[in-house]
């Protein structure tokens, strides 16, 4: 992610699980921010709350540093986005995917094996 860029809020859907791998974090490198879940379903949001009470489950959103070597994996329908980036010195690089399990996986057995039930 080059100087200057953002990702803006967004989900993935169609996948089940989304994820990034943080290969580098140059000083400056953007944050990652999750929003809660609650803030968007059925257009309400949580009732107001003392900033003293806030934390990981009562806050609209969580920020997390990218830590090189780290991976980050959340399901895909919450909603997130990168923070501004403002390293001037090289980009900020990840591995993002998204997962989607197909119907049917079959995954071959050497040598055979058989499973019984009484």
């Amino acid at each position: 992610m080059h100087n200057g860029a953002i990702h803006e809020r967004h989900a993935h859907p169609g996948a089940h699980y989304s994820g990034t791998y943080y290969v580098n974090k140059p000083p400056g490198a953007s944050r990652i921010r999750f929003f809660s879940p609650t803030a968007d379903h059925w257009g309400l949001s949580m009732p107001p709350i003392e900033e003293e009470a806030l934390n990981e489950i009562t806050a609209e959103y969580i920020e997390m540093d990218p830590v090189p070597g780290n991976l980050l994996v959340w399901n895909s329908w919450l909603y997130h986005e990168v923070l501004e980036n403002k390293s001037t010195i090289q980009n900020r690089n990840t591995i993002s995917f998204n997962v989607t399990p197909v119907d049917k996986v079959t995954v071959p057995v050497d040598p055979p094996v058989s499973v019984y039930s009484d």
